[in-house]
């Protein structure tokens, strides 16, 4: 594969950070004023401040940009001082990561229509970082080079019913020695069987959203794909920069279908390959998640803390999740259960059943309790 030097590369790589979601797998830590991005779980920041420490290291702040919603303006800006106010894109509206992501590129294109794109969620969890921007800058030449669309994968270590399954095939483009495979079908979140069928192949990584494409490929496959959303986008595109630009972006959002990237291009294209990850990482997508990601006392119980005067008593328990608040948290024969204390709800839940938090979320919403959301 021709080669592309390390200066032409950086000269039109830009990374954008998809950060206007909710997290409702995390409530009740994670609400709709401060999403389990700005919510510190690991160490003393937060998921977007990590994130956004670690993407410097890739490209200047003025290349970085953010996909929020209008309302999260303040709280993306107040995560790192050197972040430009003209590089976040506020969404009058939530409409899901398709419309999302092509709005972005958009406005990327307005500066530089050859433009090569690192799309990012705002709070995943990744180690070491120099394997990870390592990956980044592999996946980046392969877009360049090839006009694809690339994917970075992770070998599953467990059926997963929350994220994509990307079914690999054979080796296509190998650089700086490694291999880079067609991806031969695209399967957004299947159900457990299935999920558990995909990870005894050995024929299928993990989608952890890191999509790396050239700006004018990815509205190339959307013209292809998602005629609509690309329609709308393509009239919007004009009036960026310009007074009209707020009534345009309004009436876009009006007419555009919710939907993520994953369905409206990922199922379809054929136009992805998938690079394996040489890092390790997590999406810390539910309380399972933290769990895991978080040391342990010797009771093999992980305790956080979101107050000040909050503690932690066990008896015969173990094995347990526990955030305290400002008061104690009491366990009597408990195991392997998420005791999440706030100030104005409980959250119990089995460890194992940590997805189906969302199935509370849901219900809060149909009762007419949204003061807790």
């Amino acid at each position: 594969m021709a080669g592309i030097s390390d200066r032409s590369l950086r000269n039109h790589l830009y990374v954008s950070i998809m950060c206007g979601g909710t997290g409702t797998r995390l409530w009740p830590r994670s609400r709709k004023a401060t999403p389990k991005q700005y919510v510190v779980l690991f160490g003393d920041t937060s998921g977007l401040q990590k994130t956004i420490g670690r993407v410097k290291k890739l490209v200047t702040p003025d290349r970085l940009f953010f996909v929020t919603n209008f309302k999260q303006v303040g709280q993306v800006l107040s995560q790192d001082n050197d972040l430009h106010l003209r590089n976040i894109i506020a969404e009058p509206q939530k409409k899901n990561t398709a419309l999302a992501t092509a709005v972005t590129a958009a406005q990327i294109m307005k500066r530089d229509p050859e433009a090569v794109i690192v799309n990012l969620p705002a709070d995943h969890l990744v180690t070491p970082d120099t394997a990870f921007l390592a990956d980044l800058k592999v996946a980046a030449r392969v877009a360049v080079e090839t006009g694809k669309i690339a994917i970075i994968g992770i070998k599953p270590t467990f059926p997963h019913t929350g994220l994509g399954h990307i079914n690999f095939g054979e080796k296509v483009y190998s650089v700086d020695g490694r291999a880079i495979c067609r991806v031969i079908r695209f399967t957004e979140k299947p159900d457990l069987a299935t999920a558990k069928k995909f990870m005894a192949s050995g024929k299928y990584y993990w989608n952890t959203g890191l999509y790396i494409w050239k700006a004018r490929v990815l509205m190339d496959e959307l013209s292809k794909y998602a005629p609509k959303l690309f329609r709308l986008v393509s009239e919007y595109a004009p009036t960026i920069g310009t007074s009209r630009e707020v009534v345009a972006m309004r009436r876009m959002y009006e007419a555009a279908e919710d939907i993520s990237i994953d369905y409206a291009l990922a199922e379809k294209s054929k136009n992805l390959v998938i690079l394996p990850a040489s890092f390790e990482w997590d999406d810390v997508g539910d309380w399972k998640i933290v769990y895991q990601q978080s040391p342990k006392d010797t009771t093999g119980t992980a305790v956080l803390s979101s107050g000040r005067g909050g503690e932690l008593v066990q008896v015969e328990s173990k094995n347990n999740l526990v955030q305290t608040s400002d008061r104690m948290v009491a366990l009597v024969g408990v195991e392997k259960m998420a005791v999440i204390d706030m100030a104005d709800v409980v959250l119990v839940c089995p460890i194992d059943r940590a997805q189906e938090v969302k199935k509370m979320v849901d219900h809060l919403k149909e009762i007419n309790k949204k003061e807790y959301l």
